[in-house]
């Protein structure tokens, strides 16, 4: 066999294994793995962090905190600024603007099947924290219960009264109410 035959067949071996590692790599995307489980698969929408709230920072008016103790902080909007009404001398560390905008964006990691009797069990009866966002006319934008942290710490217990539901969402979004309810 000559020199460039054998090159010619080389450099075909060589495209059609090229050809077949790109044919692979787009097949996975579409099927499950043979044999194995893999995470190319869609979990569907059930298991994607969703947002719990539909409202933006600037239609909230109002803050209200309150820790398990009733330690109570409470906030409300004067134009472009937020001013603090109880108690004034503990909430000037607390940024309620700042807090708003990461809440406002809170999201559901999880949302968790259960009924009223078992609530407490997750430390949202009573809550460690609640949350009440109103706009300018008093309604609430979001109103919550945070309970006890979940297991890996990363999360806490939510407690949702005008949906009945009990979601995990990052403790993050609840740390900086828990620092000004401590000081």
């Amino acid at each position: 066999m000559s020199e460039s035959v054998k090159t010619l067949l080389w450099l075909l071996a060589l495209v059609v294994g090229i050809a077949s590692t790109i044919m692979q790599l787009e097949d996975a995307h579409h099927h499950r793995p043979f044999g194995g489980h893999g995470h190319v698969h869609d979990h569907g929408s059930a298991h994607q962090p969703r947002k719990l709230f539909s409202w933006e920072p600037e239609q909230a008016h109002r803050l209200i905190l309150i820790s398990r103790e009733d330690v109570r902080l409470e906030f409300h909007r004067e134009g472009d600024t937020w001013v603090a009404e109880k108690p004034p001398a503990i909430t000037q560390a607390f940024d309620a603007q700042s807090y708003l905008e990461l809440f406002s964006q809170a999201r559901s990691d999880r949302q968790i099947e259960t009924d009223a009797s078992s609530l407490d069990s997750y430390g949202v009866q009573p809550p460690e924290l609640r949350v009440r966002v109103e706009d300018e006319g008093g309604r609430a934008l979001a109103e919550l219960e945070v309970g006890h942290r979940t297991p890996d710490g990363f999360g806490r217990y939510v407690f949702l009264p005008s949906q009945q539901a009990l979601h995990i969402v990052p403790h993050y979004q609840f740390a900086k109410a828990f620092e000004a309810l401590e000081q």
